[in-house]
């Protein structure tokens, strides 16, 4: 009688990992973002775009809930464990797994001959997507590839004894997609109708786009980037649709304004704590002094010479 035995191994707790930020952040799917070692993917309702995929340090930053982030661990759960006998030479006998890319596991096979050492005979096409290094009785199996064909995520190996005819036969599955994948609403209310809500993304029907599906036409334009730095409205506004919402300022006298928000009314030059020298000098126009008649250079401080 098979004898099963449950254990959940994390290979890194959530508080080491160390990734830089853009080290995730160039994911912008969550089946990529997990096949980047210590990538969490935010599964949270309206986040930005490009920030879903976060490592530890910009999860911190951002105060993201740690149960809305979707980071899948490896797993071993033994199947079958009979005891050590005259016929059962090693053990455990069978073993299931999930194992996530580049996150190495390693474990014991203990054996009832002495000086027993383990190995594996052949991998075949699995050699492709799984790594297996033996060590006297220690097994170490780790996930260098993903397969493109979804069928090919389940890989089976034997380990074998040096001196016995016995093996352990290890069933792994390789964890290169997200379970929220396969929750994909279509014509989600999170998308307003128009778009198929997954992994907390909504991806819009043809003629809508923004990150809730609230815009019309076939694509987000590029009205909202500016042309000298490819910034989205100069990082001092919102893109809605296309366009470009300027952000308000503490002060209403000062205003952000421009089709990418690229100009203001109060960086110019001063004069004696003086926009431009004051309003009898000149006007702050999109971050350069406008001088009045008879004034000129870069804050109105110079008087034109009247003929």
């Amino acid at each position: 009688m098979y004898k099963t035995i449950f254990l959940l191994v994390c290979i890194a707790s959530f508080a080491k990992f160390t990734l830089s930020v853009n080290d995730c952040k160039i994911h912008s799917s969550c089946h990529d973002c997990i096949q980047t070692p210590n990538c969490f993917w935010n599964l949270k309702e309206r986040v930005p775009d490009g920030s879903r995929c976060l490592s530890f340090t910009s999860a911190k930053l951002q105060k993201v809930d740690e149960s809305k982030l979707y980071n899948p661990a490896n797993m071993m759960r033994i199947i079958k464990s009979e005891p050590l006998s005259e016929t059962v030479f090693i053990s455990p006998q069978k073993i299931y797994m999930r194992l996530r890319l580049g996150s190495p596991f390693a474990f014991n096979v203990e054996s009832k001959e002495p000086d027993d050492t383990f190995e594996v005979p052949s991998l075949g096409t699995t050699s492709q997507f799984l790594h297996v290094s033996t060590e006297n009785t220690k097994v170490k199996i780790q996930v260098v590839k993903c397969p493109q064909d979804p069928s090919q995520s389940d890989q089976q190996i034997d380990i074998m004894s040096s001196k016995t005819n016995q093996s352990v036969s290890v069933k792994v599955r390789l964890l290169c997609s997200c379970s929220c994948e396969k929750d994909a609403v279509e014509n989600a209310d999170e998308c307003h109708g128009h778009g198929t809500y997954k992994c907390g993304v909504c991806h819009c029907n043809t003629g809508k786009f923004g990150s809730t599906c609230e815009c019309e036409g076939d694509s987000n334009p590029a009205g909202c980037l500016t042309p000298q730095s490819n910034a989205v409205c100069s990082n001092r506004g919102s893109c809605i649709c296309g366009v470009c919402a300027c952000k308000m300022r503490d002060n209403p006298d000062e205003k952000i304004t421009g089709k990418y928000c690229e100009c203001d009314n109060f960086s110019c030059d001063r004069l004696e704590g003086k926009l431009c020298g004051g309003p009898e000098r000149g006007e702050c126009m999109c971050g350069q002094c406008a001088c009045k008649l008879g004034w000129t250079g870069g804050n109105c401080s110079t008087p034109l010479a009247v003929n």
